[in-house]
């Protein structure tokens, strides 16, 4: 660790200056930032500032082309009330858009990071039939996939073994040891 004294990466450099006397919170934010482009390789992540809260969050995208999602990086002593939720949520904006879901990231001092997903409004669970279906056709597709690969194998070793007894016809000769 004594070869990095000193060292800072470039996008926390750029955080502190961007919200600064918050060392501590920019801090976590860059470690969420980091745990996302590194760990969980999500796309387009980036570190925003919020100039009513004083604090930096992070958006990302899943995958290309997928809707951006806010993070809200909190150290794992910090409590938070259904005010201060809320508040997040009126102030959190990206752009024009104000987010109606977020997603609390919970920072320990050992660079573990726990995720919940919060929403401005009460989100029902999946109904047990639909889940129980959403099983079933997930399985039913694993299986047709297993069968195809099997297929596609012995259609591969038929043509391999076929091309190998057929006779040479460019004539050039072939060598086989036996």
């Amino acid at each position: 660790m004594d070869l990095l004294k000193g060292y800072r990466h470039p996008k926390l450099v750029e955080a502190l200056q961007t919200c600064p006397g918050n060392e501590d919170q920019v801090n976590i934010a860059f470690q969420v930032y980091m745990d996302l482009c590194e760990a969980k390789t999500w796309h387009s992540v980036e570190l925003h500032h919020c100039d009513a809260l004083n604090i930096m969050f992070v958006s990302a995208r899943k995958g290309e082309g997928r809707p951006r999602e806010v993070f809200l990086p909190t150290d794992v002593t910090t409590t938070l009330s259904q005010e201060d939720i809320h508040a997040h949520f009126q102030h959190l904006v990206i752009g024009d858009k104000q987010t109606h879901s977020l997603t609390l990231a919970v920072c320990d001092s050992d660079t573990s990071t726990v995720y919940y997903k919060l929403s401005d409004t009460l989100i029902p669970p999946a109904p047990p039939d639909v889940t129980e279906l959403e099983k079933k056709r997930r399985h039913q597709h694993f299986q047709h996939r297993r069968q195809h690969l099997s297929a596609q194998a012995e259609l591969f070793r038929m043509e391999r073994e076929e091309s190998s007894r057929a006779p040479n016809t460019d004539g050039t000769c072939d060598v086989h040891e036996s």
